[in-house]
């Protein structure tokens, strides 16, 4: 498996930072990497570790994305439609990062970084990619074939339960928030914008002897997965309680992750501080580790301060 930087750029800054982030992943984890030039714009490649070939734009596309259906598979949308201006007279693929295993199996769709206020799956954007390589190393790489939409997340509870973590009766995709769409006596209409509001589905719960587990999951500890599923767990939570007639010492919580930083221990205190501020808000943080299975990174944490 190795990376392929369809090369150049439209901008020069952006081009000297893809180089030197391949070239970091190749150093840190050992993957290959090369470029594809397609378009020269910015002058020679010097110092870079991989092969570095000279091609014509049709030609490489027409090899690497022309009806390549397992590409299209894992990116969701056809090549034509990714990689093609709107009326497919012209080839956008220049500024792009591929994953080639045996041809070309996903490839970033977006150049440079997402804006603050973007809401899609930020790795579409060549630099965000490259960085979670950086983070994650060939895991990254692996997540991205051969993945339906929600595979990640099942996994992740799949793994969880197994791995019995956390004993009881375990209950997955559990709909809370009805009894606040039922109880509203309003027409039909009101009921179903009510129900679409207010409902919604819990990864896990975990039904014990002394207090129910409210848990929700990601494929990947980051600031953006952190915030997201933070607010999830505190919301299902409370829909759970709602539902139930339950108290608040009637139920824990818990957020689940399928993979964090390649080094865990060594990032322990970058990620102290948020880790600590989820159990000041009664949420444990569970995190895979290859060699340990499932961590509880709240487990030693303490929650003063948390404010």
């Amino acid at each position: 498996m190795k990376l392929r930087y369809y090369a150049d750029s439209y901008k020069e800054e952006e081009h000297r930072e893809v180089l030197e982030k391949l070239t970091g992943i190749t150093e840190e984890f050992g993957i290959e990497v090369e470029v594809e030039r397609i378009r020269e714009r910015h002058g020679a490649i010097t110092g870079f570790p991989g092969e570095i070939r000279e091609s014509d734009i049709e030609n490489v596309y027409n090899r690497d994305f022309s009806y390549n259906r397992t590409l299209s598979s894992n990116i969701g949308e056809p090549p034509s439609s990714a990689f093609k201006n709107a009326k497919s007279t012209r080839i956008t693929i220049t500024g792009y990062v591929g994953i080639v295993e045996d041809g070309l199996q996903w490839a970033t769709r977006l150049m440079g970084t997402p804006r603050e206020d973007y809401d899609g799956d930020p790795s579409k954007y060549t630099i965000t990619f490259l960085d979670q390589v950086l983070e994650y190393g060939e895991s990254e790489l692996e997540d991205k074939i051969d993945n339906e939409p929600g595979e990640d997340e099942r996994s992740v509870v799949n793994q969880f339960i197994e791995s019995n973590v956390i004993e009881g009766d375990v209950q997955r995709e559990v709909a809370v928030g009805t009894s606040i769409a039922l109880n509203e006596e309003q027409s039909w209409k009101a009921q179903n914008v009510a129900r679409q509001l207010s409902t919604r589905n819990v990864d896990i719960v975990i039904q014990g002897q002394e207090y129910d587990w409210v848990i929700e999951a990601k494929k990947a500890y980051n600031s953006n997965s952190f915030d997201t599923v933070l607010g999830q767990v505190l919301v299902s939570d409370a829909l759970y309680r709602q539902d139930n007639n339950l108290d608040e010492n009637d139920t824990k919580k818990a957020v689940v992750f399928g993979k964090g930083p390649t080094n865990i221990a060594g990032q322990l205190s970058m990620m102290g501080f948020l880790t600590g501020f989820a159990k000041s808000r009664g949420v444990e943080v569970f995190i895979s580790d290859r060699e340990n299975g499932f961590i509880r990174l709240t487990e030693d944490i303490s929650v003063n301060n948390q404010s």
